[in-house]
């Protein structure tokens, strides 16, 4: 007997992916079949997002920037916690500042401060 895993309910998907990795979930498991990335898709799975433990080496940073943006794109404005790691670029920080009202937490590790103009809205 055969498992159509497609036909998995959305909240139940996005409960198991909440467990993967940001990478594994952008570049692996939400790429299955429609299914599986309407629930990669869902805000709620995105609200807190870990890049911190990602290995730069097997990444470019570039494509880490990219996952990152998309992962901001997804919470859909109710992203709480980013955590992210070298790679994390001033446009990222930038579209977090502007995307995610609901930021409470931001830690980056090993970030190299670069000259920044920060906007600051009221």
């Amino acid at each position: 007997m055969e498992t159509d895993w497609s036909g998995l309910p959305l909240d139940l998907l996005a409960a198991i992916f909440a467990n993967l990795s940001v990478c594994n979930v952008l570049s692996g498991a939400g790429l299955v079949c429609h299914s599986w990335l309407d629930a990669a898709k869902l805000p709620t799975l995105w609200r807190s997002v870990d890049m911190a433990p990602v290995p730069i080496g097997r990444c470019y940073e570039e494509d880490l920037c990219s996952m990152a943006l998309v992962a901001v794109d997804r919470a859909a404005g109710r992203l709480e916690a980013f955590a992210g790691a070298i790679f994390v670029s001033d446009a990222l920080l930038r579209c977090i500042a502007e995307r995610c009202e609901q930021l409470r937490k931001l830690p980056i590790q090993d970030i190299q401060i670069r000259r920044v103009k920060w906007i600051v809205g009221p």
